[in-house]
């Protein structure tokens, strides 16, 4: 079974994390055998509200070694989880113990500022990728792009090129 962990923060954005969870759950919904373990995860482990108000409860932050795909909404907090050293801190850690690292929307902000996408083609919500260009130069922003794959590390754009982007893991 293949591990996927979504990190939260508070105000991220709720279909950045239910849309690529219900394709994993409906992966598992047809298959004999369940598929895909998911969890869902921030720095303190409660409750992290979503920008339209809902709230997840999400388990303290953990080694990540042997999970499949990390993966890392945006949303109206971006800013806020940027600034936050033990989540960026998490990032780059975990980053090395994951198959794969998925930003979705403005999530792409926050492996920006772990320096995970450094020199690298990436995407984000085009609303936002001006500010990611003016934020760090070594990025090549491609705003028009639905989902970037370079290596390991995959960034998405909004909602639903998530979904693709994040899509089930393959063998």
């Amino acid at each position: 079974m293949k591990k996927i962990a979504f990190l939260l923060f508070d105000q991220f954005q709720i279909l950045d994390v239910t849309g690529p969870a219900q394709v994993f759950s409906c992966v598992n919904e047809i298959r004999e055998q369940p598929a895909y373990d998911i969890h869902y995860l921030s720095t303190e482990g409660s409750l992290c509200r979503a920008t339209c108000g809902m709230a997840m409860m999400t388990e303290k932050i953990y080694d990540l070694a042997g999970y499949d795909s990390l993966i890392i909404s945006g949303g109206g907090g971006t800013r806020a989880a940027c600034a936050d050293r033990a989540l960026i801190a998490f990032i780059k850690a975990q980053s090395a113990r994951v198959r794969r690292i998925i930003s979705i929307c403005t999530g792409t902000f926050l492996l920006s500022e772990a320096g995970l996408v450094d020199g690298k083609r990436v995407t984000t919500h085009w609303a936002y990728a001006d500010r990611l260009k003016k934020q760090n130069a070594r990025l090549q922003v491609i705003p028009d792009a639905l989902y970037i794959r370079q290596g390991k590390v995959i960034t998405s754009a909004g909602v639903t090129a998530g979904m693709d982007g994040s899509g089930p893991v393959p063998d």
